[in-house]
């Protein structure tokens, strides 16, 4: 635990850092000038940019070919329901901090716990349905929620790997009853009357010692286990693209390791003649930075009066959404 616990703490102190009083040397050179690149910045300048967009831009197109024949207006409505797509991403952004969010919370909900062990610990905007299951709205133009659930990732003496944990991580009576516990400056002495069915989790087998030692830096076994959510929304936007997501990201509970995090889109969209579906889901969440989505999502648009294909590119580092279009 201590990792998490010193790199939740670097994020904390850094969050608290002032620099109202910080200043820099007058610099009288003059301010560098912007790249000029075409404005590309939503649809229409796309389409009406003279050069093609930069790799930089928001939006690109290529769709001269498979629009000829189209004003400006009937193309840009033909190209509508990739952009609302694009949009409507902002739910699988929102599972993907909210599932970080709540992984991490685990990961220190003992400590939590022996600061507070009458309050649950459960993280903010979530709610505890029996079976496992930790529920919480999305952002989103319409309706979407997230379901969760954490798995035991090894067999224990009373459980085997691969089941869902039950009963909640979240609350003191999951893993010691009657408890007793006296506060030092790094640690708590835990006096407890009997076990809880998640006691193993505390890192010292079925029986752990009464009274027990709970220090920061002890390891315990919740960052073992692992994370799966499965998130879907359904909106539907002003211009008539009715969108349903379906999301699937699963993730150890501890690991800071963008690579182990792995996001799943099946999604579906359509307005008027045309129907989007998913090609390519090919994305990571990072852990350490803002839970920011990365890596890149294909789709095809079918159907009168325009068939084409798109690409979201997430930045790497800036987690930023670019629309890539061409005709198929």
């Amino acid at each position: 635990m201590s990792k998490l616990i010193g790199w939740r703490c670097v994020v904390v102190c850094g969050s608290l850092v002032s620099f109202a009083g910080c200043s820099s040397p007058v610099d009288a050179s003059p301010a560098p000038q912007p790249i000029a690149f075409p404005s590309c910045a939503n649809l229409h300048d796309a389409l009406t940019s003279g050069a093609e967009c930069s790799a930089l831009d928001p939006i690109s197109v290529d769709v001269k070919s498979c629009t000829t024949g189209l004003s400006l207006a009937q193309t840009e409505d033909a190209l509508e329901i990739a952009v609302d797509f694009l949009a409507s991403l902002r739910t699988l952004e929102d599972a993907a901090a909210k599932t970080n969010y709540l992984g991490s919370s685990a990961s220190v909900a003992l400590v939590s716990l022996a600061r507070h062990p009458t309050v649950d610990a459960i993280p903010w905007g979530f709610q505890y349905e029996e079976g496992g299951a930790y529920v919480t709205p999305l952002f989103s133009g319409g309706s979407a929620s997230m379901r969760a659930q954490f798995a035991f990732a090894k067999d224990y003496a009373t459980t085997n790997k691969g089941q869902v944990i039950v009963p909640s991580l979240f609350r003191s009576e999951s893993y010691l009853l009657g408890t007793q516990i006296a506060l030092h400056d790094l640690s708590a002495t835990i006096n407890y009357q009997s076990t809880g069915p998640l006691a193993e989790l505390l890192g010292h087998g079925t029986a752990p010692p009464n009274p027990l030692e709970l220090s920061l830096f002890d390891p315990d076994e919740l960052d073992l286990q692992f994370l799966t959510t499965v998130s879907s929304g359904d909106e539907t936007t002003a211009l008539g693209t009715a969108i349903h997501h379906v999301i699937s990201i699963t993730q150890p509970t501890f690991v800071l390791d963008e690579a182990e995090t792995v996001v799943q889109l099946k999604s579906t969209a359509t307005r008027g003649g045309q129907t989007l579906a998913i090609t390519l889901s090919a994305m990571r969440a990072s852990r350490s930075f803002g839970s920011l989505v990365r890596g890149n999502i294909g789709f095809t648009v079918t159907g009168q009066p325009v068939s084409f294909s798109g690409t979201v590119i997430y930045g790497k580092d800036s987690g930023v959404r670019q629309l890539a279009l061409k005709c198929l």
